[in-house]
């Protein structure tokens, strides 16, 4: 039994796709012990293998491409939606080292909002005075 992961390798011309092949080691109750079929012949196995659940919503590698194909573009997902997050963030904290010369500067956090007023190009927004 074979399963199958999908991997992206980034090279200067940009992304490109790949499949991972991964070989059945062992079968138990709940799931299979797989390792990719590069290290199935090393003689330390037990370092290269990979445990996935056979009832886990999201697992390492699947037993058919499509569901491999699948499970790659949620995670590509998911990661666009976290970075584009971090994006945001780090647009936010640009405007504020960019108003920090500013006597007022507003700092948003995720948890909470406040202000900082009448700093001056020696203090630090860290200081005890916020």
């Amino acid at each position: 039994m074979k399963f199958y992961r999908y991997v992206e390798v980034n090279y200067e011309s940009g992304p490109s796709l790949f499949i991972n092949d991964y070989e059945l080691l062992r079968e138990t109750p709940k799931g299979y012990w797989i390792i990719d079929t590069i290290w199935e012949h090393h003689e330390s196995v037990e370092i290269y293998k990979k445990w996935v659940s056979k009832t886990a919503r999201k697992r390492f590698a699947y037993p058919t491409k499509k569901e491999a194909l699948e499970n790659f573009k949620a995670r590509k997902q998911r990661q666009i939606h976290i970075l584009t997050y971090q994006l945001s963030d780090a647009k936010k904290a640009l405007m504020l080292a960019e108003a920090k010369d500013s006597t007022e500067v507003c700092f948003f956090e995720s948890k909470r909002n406040f202000m900082i007023s009448g700093l001056n190009s020696q203090e630090n927004i860290g200081e005890e005075n916020v």
